[in-house]
């Protein structure tokens, strides 16, 4: 890869290829995964950005992946809470419940 392609890359110009993205963790001694996961994550973002469906997508991405627990009737998703997590099965604090 020439200098000019990565300072595009850097720069948020281009995008590196999955082959470039893992000689580019090696490279600099980073978790590929995380790389290949953040490059993949700018691709859909730099497609559907402005497409209305693209929330939904992510959300069912999310879902699909064990993150979300599912959908509310209005569409959005609400996160999953472990015990770990210190959150109860409906959290605390301002969760956007008003009172009864």
């Amino acid at each position: 890869m020439d200098l000019t392609h990565l300072q595009k890359i850097e720069l948020g110009q281009r995008q590196p290829t999955e082959q470039q993205a893992g000689r580019l963790a090696k490279f600099f001694g980073l978790d590929a995964t995380e790389i290949q996961a953040q490059r993949i994550a700018e691709k859909f973002r730099h497609e559907f950005a402005q497409h209305p469906a693209a929330k939904d997508a992510i959300g069912i991405l999310a879902e699909e992946a064990g993150v979300y627990e599912g959908r509310s009737k209005s569409g959005s998703t609400s996160p999953r809470h472990s015990p770990q997590s210190g959150g109860g099965a409906r959290g605390g604090g301002k969760s956007g419940k008003g009172g009864k």
